[in-house]
């Protein structure tokens, strides 16, 4: 019977624990408690029952026209995407929680702002 020195026993086990951090790493996160096929409609990322009217108003198409005649991308020109979105582009459960985050903490003016662009760029909300 041979002995293993510690030295090889320690960086096999070493190489073992990176190549499993690794695999860890590159696989789909599971799905989050926080989001389901039953996440109510009044979830800051969805129009409310009827508040889609609001972006007839002249204030929000007057904003849309000014995010779109920017010349570069900025937050205000560009789309922000729903946690499912985010889910089902495989990200991790960290980054669709700071996506709901996000859109919880938007003023309500920016949150329909960023609903109705939304919807002109050809997104359902």
């Amino acid at each position: 019977m041979s002995i293993t020195p510690l030295r090889t026993l320690t960086s096999g086990l070493l190489i073992c624990a990176a190549v499993g951090a690794l695999a860890a790493c590159a696989s789909p996160a599971p799905p989050a408690a926080t989001l389901s096929s039953e996440t109510p409609v009044s979830a800051p990322w969805s129009f409310a029952s009827g508040e889609q009217k609001a972006c007839d108003a002249p204030a929000i198409k007057d904003r849309i026209r000014e995010a779109l005649a920017l010349d570069t991308e900025t937050d205000e020109n560009s789309t922000l995407s729903p946690p499912s979105e985010v889910r089902a582009a495989g990200r991790h459960d960290a980054e669709v929680e700071y996506q709901e985050a996000v859109w919880r903490d938007l003023p309500p003016s920016d949150r329909l702002f960023k609903l109705c662009f939304a919807v002109q760029q050809g997104f359902e909300r």
